[in-house]
């Protein structure tokens, strides 16, 4: 359903170190590459450290989905705030779906 939005890949990014990642990725048998980010560099860059926990200031990300374009551009985007765990993955493709057309 991403593909036919023109979504070509996802790929969360997380501030956590990477070995604990990994770990998770082979119990869990992810198939979907993860960033390690815990220098918050690209998070910084995209902004998605703005809306994390209270508290936890800007060395943590938020919950928040960012649609960037091939030249690094972001083309939608959706922050759910600290207390939003969980958001259907057909709501995120339904606000997609009406922001990029």
């Amino acid at each position: 359903d991403f593909k036919k939005l023109g979504v070509d890949h996802i790929v969360p990014i997380t501030t956590d170190p990477i070995n604990p990642l990994r770990q998770m990725s082979s119990i869990y048998e992810f198939t979907t590459p993860i960033l390690s980010d815990p220098l918050v560099s690209v998070s910084a860059r995209y902004q998605t450290n703005l809306y994390g926990m209270p508290g936890m200031g800007k060395n943590y990300n938020g919950h928040t989905f960012i649609l960037v374009d091939v030249d690094g551009i972001i083309r939608w985007r959706a922050d759910y705030g600290p207390y939003t765990m969980y958001v259907p993955v057909e709501v995120i493709l339904e606000k997609i779906a009406q922001n990029i057309r």
